[in-house]
């Protein structure tokens, strides 16, 4: 069931830019000097945070491999500190240089933020996803999960993203947390699968979306 409260207030910045816009439109076709002030955005329509920057696979095109930060996590306070901050109508998006599924927090950091009023999103590589982490996952109410998996070929797979033997467990993982949300929690989240088209991985990019 749509929360109208929060669509109110959703609907209620974007349609306070829009006529704001108009109105400088309609100068514009009137030949009058208008300031760009109106240029500024006081409300972030996508805010990204990184829970942490641990990460448990070492994917070769990836950043973290040469990332010279501290391997930390954020503690959920600060993360409250973060949220709390944050005005009507932003879209968060959990991720970063790092799994966010290894902070321990990060269940009720998703609920926290869902509970304020925003709406949520998750990127993961998928390899937490175990039965367990899928269902506390979905009870937390985000609206969108992106899994990070490159391609359906083992080899390349494995060679690129997740390391020895890692393909069938992350494939594994993926295809459970599917039919976890769809079958058995009737979630309606919205589920996207991402790769890096490497030279490798695009070799077999058509074979994977068709195998998706």
């Amino acid at each position: 069931m749509v929360d109208k409260e929060k669509l109110r207030k959703v609907l209620k910045v974007y349609g306070d830019k829009c006529h704001e816009l108009r109105t400088v439109l309609g100068k514009w076709m009137q030949k009058e000097n208008v300031a760009d002030s109106f240029l500024e955005i006081e409300v972030p329509t996508r805010v990204f945070i990184e829970p942490t920057n641990r990460c448990n696979l070492k994917c070769t095109y990836c950043a973290h491999t040469v990332m010279g930060r501290d391997n930390i996590s954020m503690d959920i306070e600060k993360y409250k500190q973060i949220v709390d901050c944050l005005p009507d109508g932003s879209y968060i998006t959990v991720t970063g240089n790092g799994e966010p599924l290894l902070n321990i927090h990060i269940y009720d950091m998703l609920t926290y933020a869902i509970k304020k009023g925003f709406e949520v999103g998750v990127f993961t590589n998928g390899s937490l996803l175990t039965d367990n982490n899928s269902r506390k996952l979905l009870k937390t109410g985000v609206k969108r999960v992106q899994i990070s998996f490159d391609t359906v070929n083992k080899k390349v797979f494995d060679k690129v993203q997740g390391g020895s033997n890692s393909f069938e467990r992350n494939l594994y993982k993926i295809l459970r947390f599917l039919y976890i949300a769809r079958k058995e929690s009737k979630s309606n989240v919205f589920i996207t699968l991402s790769s890096v088209l490497t030279k490798e991985v695009k070799k077999y990019n058509r074979k994977s979306k068709i195998f998706w």
